[in-house]
């Protein structure tokens, strides 16, 4: 009796949730990129009708580990999703937003470097090092995280219950692939591939938050 096949077919849910995530860290890396100054302001979702961050008084340092911590539950939801199709949609989106930045290999800066690499990290299921370095972040704080640190978390587990809603809301509805972010995917795609080549070493080599760093660097198991 020849084996049957089971064929799982993407449903509305797993490319809403998966690029809603998606959204999230990048409104993290464009409100980050706001407060530092350096790149042109082109951003999609930070400061727009699209945004979620409210308080915009923090930091470029508090914005970069929001974006950071955004990661785990991004990482978290690629990992829920198994679907190929879904990864891949979600990474031509990261592409187009890259081109639409504006951020090359030439203006690109280590730290945003590096930040990048994780998302992009993430969304091909390979997020292992953020993880590590937020259990390691959170085991050698002595003082209580600031409140961005908190506030990402409880919006964390808002997003967790928002997820189980939309789940039922979406169930056996088509998704519509409407382009979430502007820009061209392929030229976001090499644009992003020099910033790689440029960063991977010090991404690999270096812990990712910023806060806290100079209490656990010699602990840090990646420099």
């Amino acid at each position: 009796m020849a084996a049957q096949l089971t064929v799982i077919y993407a449903q509305a849910w797993d490319y809403q949730l998966l690029l809603d995530s998606l959204s999230y860290e990048l409104e993290g890396v464009e409100a980050y990129i706001a407060k530092t100054n350096k790149y042109p302001k082109k951003n999609q979702i930070y400061g727009t009708t699209k945004g979620t961050i409210k308080d915009h008084s923090g930091s470029a340092e508090d914005y970069y580990d929001t974006a950071l911590t955004n990661l785990l539950t991004l990482s978290g939801m690629v990992k829920s999703t198994p679907l190929p199709e879904v990864k891949e949609y979600a990474l031509v989106e990261f592409y187009k937003w890259i081109d639409y930045s504006e951020i090359t290999e030439k203006n690109c800066s280590p730290d945003l470097g590096r930040l990048l690499i994780g998302v992009h990290e993430s969304l091909k299921g390979e997020g292992r090092k953020i993880l590590d370095d937020t259990k390691m972040y959170l085991a050698n704080t002595e003082q209580p995280p600031n409140e961005s640190f908190i506030n990402v978390f409880s919006a964390t587990q808002k997003f967790a219950h928002e997820t189980r809603e939309m789940k039922e809301s979406l169930k056996d509805q088509k998704f519509d692939k409407s382009p979430r972010f502007y820009g061209d995917s392929e030229k976001g795609r090499r644009i992003f591939e020099m910033i790689e080549a440029k960063y991977v070493e010090a991404y690999l080599s270096n812990y990712s938050y910023s806060q806290q760093e100079s209490q656990i660097k010699n602990t840090s198991m990646y420099g």
